[in-house]
């Protein structure tokens, strides 16, 4: 067998051999040629519809405003910078909040003087504790000063109303004494009426001696319920001037208490106020919300003044979708389609450099719409694959909105063949419209 297909070879070869050269030349032309159709009707490649649009933004642009407005200082960005988050863009003029952040930290400093020294008085202290944070000099001086004016204040009341107190003790003493005299004097003068009354009964004494003497016990016996009545009285007075000398101090420290309390709470609003203005200071520095590209610069002149809630610029966010928005031509929107693939390319670049992107067809419109000169066409939205990218675009500002873009998509499949032929069939089916 195998005998008999050498054989059919060699008789294949010489037979080639013996032809002239022309001949083999046809003959390898045919087979090229069979081969070469055979392969053009087997072959499949894409079918490629070309749309050409821009880069668009995927979301919404980063809108930057200002709470209270203001004066422009300095502008510190340009349209189309790249912009990290905090990035400062603006400045505005602080001259309004540093004065009204100094006027309130003066009278933080003040109240904090006066609440180490009603502190100071409330607890009775010899000395004022002023906190370490109080640099303010001419407040400790105030507020030193103003302690000891209140503590001589409140020693000379005590001062009086002691004094009170031991003229009190003193008349109280003196009453004590004069209330023991009466009394011994009292049981003298009984001890001469007995003597006088029994010498009367002898006839050895007058009448009239008897009632002296009896007049001179009566007096003593109210001299003594006098000097019984005051005592109670001054005892009470004395026990009144040194409770007063209490209620003094009591009330000097309830007074002080009722100013702590007010001082503190002047001291919480006041703290709320500072923070609203250090966070109004610190947001006169317009700082970018997020990565992205300066979009839209709305104030560009220095001195400008600003509204308030006034939008500044806008910012389109670079961890954001890719987006490339493009139009095709009508005779094409039957094969275009929500999810096919589709090659971008981005004609501000070299693509033998930045390569292309595989992108994804996202959104078709419903029907067609007209350009600026009246044509019709249909937008086609092709998102970007991110990890189609190449290094170098994905750099910050490479890729931004605007930048002109060209999408093959991928609609189908066909055969070489069928490309071949597709002329000559248009040409037969005009043709037979034609007859």
């Amino acid at each position: 067998m195998g005998e008999r297909r050498l054989s059919f070879a060699g008789r294949v070869a010489a037979l080639v051999t013996d032809l002239p050269p022309q001949r083999v030349f046809v003959l390898l032309l045919l087979v090229s040629s069979c081969l070469l159709l055979i392969w053009a009707a087997i072959a499949r490649v894409d079918v490629i519809v070309r749309t050409e649009g821009q880069i668009i933004p995927a979301g919404k642009s980063q809108i930057v405003q200002h709470l209270e407005g203001g004066i422009v200082r300095r502008i510190l960005v340009q349209e189309g910078q790249v912009v990290a988050a905090g990035q400062p863009l603006m400045e505005l003029s602080d001259v309004q909040a540093r004065s009204s952040l100094g006027q309130e930290q003066s009278r933080l400093d003040a109240l904090r003087g006066r609440e180490a020294r009603l502190l100071a008085e409330v607890n009775g202290l010899n000395a004022i504790v002023f906190p370490e944070e109080l640099k303010d000099p001419s407040v400790i001086r105030v507020e030193t000063a103003a302690w000891q004016a209140r503590r001589a204040q409140l020693a000379e009341e005590i001062q009086v109303l002691r004094a009170q107190h031991a003229q009190k003790r003193n008349e109280l003493a003196e009453v004590s004494s004069k209330l023991q005299n009466l009394n011994e004097e009292l049981a003298l003068a009984q001890k001469h009426y007995q003597v006088i009354d029994g010498l009367r009964k002898n006839n050895a004494a007058s009448e009239l001696e008897v009632l002296d003497t009896q007049m001179r016990i009566q007096r003593l016996k109210s001299q003594i319920a006098e000097a019984s009545t005051s005592s109670p009285r001054l005892q009470a007075a004395q026990i009144e001037s040194e409770s007063r000398v209490n209620e003094a101090i009591a009330r000097f420290r309830a007074e002080a208490s009722a100013l702590l309390t007010q001082v503190r709470e002047e001291l919480e609003k006041l703290s709320h106020e500072i923070d609203t203005n250090v966070d109004r200071l610190d947001r006169n520095v317009v700082r970018s919300p997020v990565d992205g590209l300066i979009n839209k610069l709305n104030v560009t002149t220095i001195g400008a003044v600003v509204r308030p809630s006034e939008i500044l610029l806008e910012i389109t966010p670079s961890d954001q979708r890719l987006v490339v928005q493009t139009r095709s031509n009508p005779n094409d929107r039957a094969n275009l389609r929500r999810g096919l693939m589709a090659r971008v390319r981005i004609g501000a670049y070299d693509y033998a450099t930045y390569g292309t992107f595989v992108g994804y067809v996202t959104e078709v419109s419903a029907d067609t719409l007209n350009d600026e000169k009246g044509n019709r066409y249909y937008r086609v939205n092709v998102e970007v694959d991110m990890a189609s990218l190449e290094p170098q675009a994905r750099q910050p500002g490479v890729l931004v909105p605007g930048m002109v873009a060209t999408a093959d998509i991928a609609v189908g499949k066909r055969t070489i063949l069928s490309y071949l032929l597709s002329p000559l069939l248009k040409f037969r089916d005009g043709a037979f419209r034609a007859g």
